[in-house]
């Protein structure tokens, strides 16, 4: 899975690491979507372009997240896009409840998928589809 690097916004340990947002060396982390889903929903990591400072030109790997669509109607429909692109047979994708998995619609659309908008756009697709 690949990996993103965000900024660190409060001290975190990871991995055997202690991160925090004053020290140059240690400010940044790199972590796949998975590894970052619970700090981005704390605030204890985030996209660089929120951060008040521009990323240095030694840490050019920096990922921006992109900003979803205001709209929840808009954001159902990008997300059900994306469920459409979903290979079936590829477990790693769903949950074992059999819904697509939200970290990889985060990690697809660039923005944090959250579960109510999966739930939402799911059962429009199985509509669509003829399976609901």
């Amino acid at each position: 899975m690949a990996k993103r690097r965000y900024n660190i916004y409060s001290p975190v340990k990871f991995g055997g690491e202690q991160y925090h947002p004053d020290d140059k060396e240690m400010n940044t982390i790199e972590l796949s979507v998975k590894d970052a889903t619970s700090l981005l929903a704390v605030n204890a990591i985030g996209d660089p372009s929120e951060s008040e400072e521009a990323p240095t030109s030694d840490n050019t790997n920096v990922v921006k997240l992109k900003k979803a669509p205001e709209d929840l109607v808009d954001r159902v429909a990008a997300i059900k896009v994306e469920i459409g692109k979903l290979d079936k047979d590829d477990k790693t994708k769903w949950t074992a409840g059999d819904m697509p998995d939200c970290n990889v619609l985060t990690e697809m659309l660039g923005w944090k998928v959250k579960a109510e908008e999966r739930n939402h756009a799911w059962v429009q697709f199985n509509k669509e589809e003829g399976k609901g």
